[in-house]
């Protein structure tokens, strides 16, 4: 047993850091989006990259070495068919995530994955499928649905997706345009669902009297 322990240790401590830094990557770009969170995107360098299921997550360091046990794990927002790009959407959270949006194109990164076991290409056989998700936990379902698009997906996806408001609801305008090439059904729930404006322009909150019904609507009742 002692034995097994200290070969895990060296691994961890010494060999893995030396398999990441023969594999280096670069920061391409860093993108605000909805709900507090960034999209950082990083690119191989002097390699092909790595195979990933969409749904996964990797280990990732900036600035640092890999042997400074700086890692932090993040959930994969980008499509699986591509292993040219990596991007991992992070929320400001705590220090380190709160430093994501300082970080300058060309920085030096290291990415030790993939893991996890949560992804569509775990279920090929599923008639259907079904998400729910709050906040910045769109980030694996959002690698999901963007892999399915790529990949002309045909069978039915629903994805219950809840936020404080509309304001707050990452990757909302492109989860919008995702419902014309997947058969996505998509409710909100929101804590402070949107006013509504009708034929005489003036707002009305949803359940007003002569207010249609929204998903919305529907999702808070």
């Amino acid at each position: 047993m002692a034995s097994s322990g200290w070969g895990l240790l060296a691994y961890v401590r010494v060999l893995k850091p030396i398999l990441l830094l023969r594999r280096p990557y670069e920061i391409e770009s860093v993108q605000p989006e909805r709900g507090n969170a960034w999209s950082l995107t990083i690119q191989p360098v002097g390699h092909s990259g790595f195979k990933f299921m969409p749904g996964q997550f990797a280990w990732i360091t900036v600035g640092n070495s890999p042997f400074s046990e700086a890692e932090h794990p993040f959930s994969f927002s980008s499509s699986a068919n591509s292993r040219a790009k990596l991007t991992f959407t992070i929320k400001e959270l705590g220090d380190f995530t709160r430093k994501i949006k300082t970080l300058q194109p060309g920085q030096q990164a290291y990415v030790d994955g993939p893991f996890g076991h949560f992804s569509v290409d775990r279920h090929p056989h599923a008639e259907q499928f079904a998400f729910i998700a709050g906040g910045v936990g769109i980030t694996p379902i959002m690698s999901m649905l963007r892999t399915l698009a790529q990949r002309g997906e045909k069978r039915p996806l629903t994805l219950i997706y809840a936020n404080r408001d509309c304001e707050a609801s990452t990757f909302r305008e492109e989860i919008d345009r995702l419902q014309d090439s997947l058969a996505l059904t998509v409710v909100h729930v929101l804590e402070k669902p949107a006013h509504r404006i009708d034929g005489e322009d003036r707002v009305r909150h949803p359940g007003d009297p002569g207010a249609p019904p929204t998903k919305t609507q529907r999702a808070n009742d």
